[in-house]
């Protein structure tokens, strides 16, 4: 009896265009992805670096008071004043701290050099404070101050309140930290971060700065203390109305001769405030925002928000309320977090 033999039923196999419309498709999907995965990563690292910074302001505050010396009346709130009035370019002008090398020692720290002797080290400007937890220092803050007394009254400046700004900045990402030569031969192990900023120990070479600058006054991100380069400090220039638009005035310029402080040139301050981001104190110490940027006859025009006062009808600033204006402070990086302003009267 002969035996019937049932063939599998044959399987429709995929046609290489039906795999290469596959392939394509799936490439187009995972480019997709991969476009909003760097959105992601940016928006979580200024989530994490808000955080991070509101904690961070919180801290300055008791630091601060902690210390004998600037406690409420305390003795660094007199050479503060001391301070602006022996640095400020006019009566009433911000004025940023510079920190200075001392001795070779005191590295990066605030010399006030006032009446009192006062010494505010880089150690105590920084967040979390080194050597204090297994984290290395994420931030610095920085201060600038500016008289706000009558220039005319004649015990000025020593009755003279302080107008106070904290800036808070996040430490260099790209400090290269150098290798310790004493337990290492093939450069695997390197200064810590806090080391590399405030160890006096440390060779000069092995150093470096919580927020670096070039000659220009152009950010560099590296921490580098390379002949040419600085630490980074807040600038400070002049600003001008547009000439342009009805009040409330919102848009402004830079000087052509009015960069004060921090910077080379008003072309680099253009660059600096031209930023994302960016915000500036006034000289009353309201903080404002850098939300347009548009150009006029090769210069920047800023749109800025929330607007200046009315100060009249030209578009311009030009009359005695240009003191609600000028001079504006800001920084050379970027941060997320808005200055601290409060009024000190020693």
């Amino acid at each position: 009896m002969s035996r019937k033999i049932v063939l599998p039923t044959p399987r429709r196999a995929f046609s290489l265009v039906e795999v290469l419309v596959a392939v394509l498709v799936l490439a187009l999907g995972l480019l997709g992805l991969g476009a909003v995965f760097p959105t992601v990563l940016r928006q979580q690292r200024i989530a994490t670096e808000t955080t991070l910074g509101v904690s961070a302001q919180n801290a300055i505050g008791p630091v601060l008071t902690a210390s004998d010396d600037f406690r409420p009346g305390g003795p660094g709130w007199e050479d503060l004043r001391a301070y602006a009035d022996a640095n400020a370019a006019n009566d009433g002008d911000w004025v940023a701290i510079e920190p200075v090398d001392r001795d070779f020692v005191r590295l990066g720290g605030y010399d006030l050099a006032g009446p009192n002797g006062v010494f505010l080290p880089l150690a105590q400007r920084l967040y979390p404070p080194p050597f204090s937890t297994d984290a290395e220092p994420r931030f610095v803050w920085d201060l600038a101050v500016r008289l706000t007394g009558d220039p005319s009254s004649p015990n000025y400046p020593g009755d003279s309140p302080l107008l106070v700004a904290v800036f808070l900045r996040p430490v260099d990402q790209g400090i290269n930290r150098a290798f310790n030569p004493n337990t290492s031969q093939d450069k695997s192990d390197r200064f810590s971060l806090a080391a590399s900023l405030v160890d006096p120990a440390l060779p000069n070479k092995a150093r470096r700065n919580p927020v670096s600058v070039n000659r220009l006054g152009v950010p560099s991100y590296d921490g580098s203390r390379n002949p040419g380069s600085r630490y980074s400090t807040p600038v400070i220039v002049e600003a001008t109305g547009s000439g342009v638009g009805k009040p409330p005035l919102n848009q402004f310029v830079i000087d052509s001769s009015g960069v004060l402080y921090g910077v080379e040139d008003e072309v680099v301050a253009d660059t600096l405030l031209s930023a994302a981001g960016q915000r500036f104190l006034d000289r009353t110490g309201k903080v404002r925002r850098v939300i347009g940027v548009v150009r006029k006859s090769g210069r920047p025009i800023f749109t800025v928000d929330p607007p200046f006062p009315d100060l009249n009808a030209s578009g311009d600033f030009d009359g005695p309320d240009e003191d609600a204006v000028n001079p504006i402070i800001f920084l050379p990086q970027v941060t997320t977090t808005d200055p601290y302003v409060f009024t000190v009267n020693p």
